[in-house]
Formats: structure tokens, sequence, C-alpha cells
């Protein structure tokens, strides 16, 4: 009996302990993430995809490799957009500045008011 009692507040504790760390985890990130420096630019760049490969992935990580600045967010989505009005729509749903998207044969790039100052290399 008393082995028992023990065992039970044993994983009590446990399960206290794991939800504690939990907590703590997901205040720590949400402080971190409000304390960095937001950009000064958002560039969404959609999917791309004739044949089978992801022109917007290699898109991404060339202008990654090229934009290596903090003011400077560059997000691939996952999605393709039909026309630019959906690109519009989504891209100042997520408060973005420039959105690439297109497909292989076009590629169409829409600056999004206000438009931010510009970028030299």
């Amino acid at each position: 009996m008393g082995g028992e009692k023990q065992r039970a507040l044993g994983v009590a504790y446990l399960l206290v302990g794991v939800l504690l760390v939990a907590v703590a985890a997901g205040v720590g990130w949400r402080v971190y993430a409000q304390s960095r420096p937001q950009p000064d630019v958002v560039i969404l760049v959609a999917a791309i995809k004739p044949d089978g490969r992801d022109l917007g992935r290699d898109l991404t990580h060339q202008l990654g490799l090229a934009l290596d600045d903090p003011a400077i967010a560059l997000r691939r989505l996952s999605r393709a957009y039909a026309n630019s009005e959906e690109a519009r729509e989504d891209g100042t749903r997520r408060g973005a500045d420039l959105v690439i998207w297109g497909d292989a044969t076009q590629v169409a790039c829409e600056l999004l008011p206000p438009m931010p100052p510009p970028i030299t290399f």
C-alpha cells in the first residue's frame, strides 16, 4: 500500500515538473520573440513548381544568401497564387512588403504599400 502511494506521488510530481518546464519554456520563447528586433522589410516567396521542381525554394535560398540582413525577413510559402489579387490579399494579411509569385514561364513581383526605402548593396 505505501509503495503504491509513493509511486503515485512520484508520478504526480513528475507530471507537475514537466508542466512547469513547458510553461517556463513557453514564457521564455514569448519574451525572446517580443524582444528581438522586427524586420524593416518582409518578403514572401510563393511556391513556383513546374515539373515537380520548387523554384520558390531555390529563389528563397538565393535571396537569403544575397540579402543577409536582419532588417529583411524572407519567408517561403508552401502555397502558390493563381493571380495578383490573391497574392496581394495574402501578402497584405501577412504584413509583407513584397510578394514574389508566378509560374515557371511568367514570374511576377508586386510591391505592397507602403513601399520600403530602397535597398542598396
